[in-house]
């Protein structure tokens, strides 16, 4: 082994330490609680581990993440110049053998992929150079012209680029759900900017955007035996809440009808069906308000 791939090994190792001490590595998804319904009674279960990582990992507010970014971009760039033996190139020559060479079979993922490092270059070359401009408003950081980003979502673009290059490292099947989810948080952070992505996604009839911007909840039925002609949304939605409202106006304007129900877009449920334990977003369930517990089975949990 030679002396530049001993290096970039150690500086991976010590770079995805170094990440794992934030809450850059937490899942796309932050679970606030799970519910476990048995026979209709629910046991609310908090794991601090598992639903509060940022007791694990010191949370990092927007700003720090935009400044941790650079360190997130190098463990995207060590990945590829491992992969794809791109060290000691150019940028613009790194992303076109990227690019040529990507071996992600799954066409979607591929490009975002492709353009997750393609944008990261931008915002890296930005940062690092000391020409960081925002917008009036201090909302935004721009990149280059035609090209801004809310720095809100730069936590999630972190926690993005962790996923993928863990993804990248060691592939596997992506459950439906996990890919629901890396296409939301893509779709969150640069989809203004991917004119491609619509068209891509409209080949996957079965794949909702994902509220990324809350912490979800986590509702395990697995234990509830349910019909498989059971409609889910019927069984599964709500009336909406006026409680999180000012005032009686502001509830009316945001539900003109309150008496027709709604799905939470933060709730995921755990279901079971013939055996084998389905994810199912809230999203999905919205989007397919006639579907059966029997046209939710390609939501495995675990993918075939």
């Amino acid at each position: 082994m030679n002396i530049t791939k001993v290096f970039l090994q150690k500086k991976l190792r010590l770079t995805e330490q170094l990440l794992q001490g934030f809450d850059i590595a937490s899942d796309l998804a932050i679970y606030r609680q799970q519910t476990t319904i048995k026979d209709g009674v629910s046991h609310v279960y908090i794991d601090a581990k598992t639903y509060h990582p940022t007791m694990l990992r010191k949370p990092l507010d927007s700003h720090e993440h935009l400044s941790m970014f650079p360190v997130v971009f190098d463990y995207l760039d060590l990945v590829v110049d491992q992969g794809y033996g791109t060290s000691n190139k150019l940028f613009k020559e790194k992303l076109e053998i990227f690019r040529s060479k990507n071996r992600q079979p799954d066409p979607l993922l591929r490009h975002i992929e492709i353009m997750v490092f393609d944008y990261a270059i931008a915002v890296r070359n930005k940062l690092l150079h000391h020409q960081t401009r925002f917008s009036a408003c201090g909302k935004f950081l721009q990149v280059k012209h035609g090209m801004k980003l809310e720095i809100e979502h730069f936590g999630l673009l972190n926690r993005l680029i962790y996923c993928l290059v863990r993804h990248m490292r060691a592939p596997q099947p992506l459950s439906l759900y996990r890919r629901a989810l890396l296409v939301s948080a893509y779709r969150v952070v640069f989809g203004h900017l991917d004119h491609k992505l619509n068209r891509l996604v409209a080949r996957e009839p079965r794949l909702p955007s994902m509220n990324l911007q809350r912490p979800r909840y986590l509702f395990d039925m697995v234990q509830e035996n349910i019909a498989e002609d059971v409609v889910m949304f019927d069984k599964l939605a709500h009336f909406p809440d006026p409680s999180g409202y000012p005032d009686h106006q502001a509830f009316v304007k945001a539900h003109p009808d309150p008496d027709r129900k709604i799905m939470y877009g933060n709730h995921t449920f755990r279901l079971s069906y013939r055996g084998t334990v389905l994810r199912v977003p809230a999203e999905a369930i919205h989007q397919h308000p006639a579907y059966r517990l029997a046209d939710f089975q390609h939501w495995t949990e675990q993918p075939a």
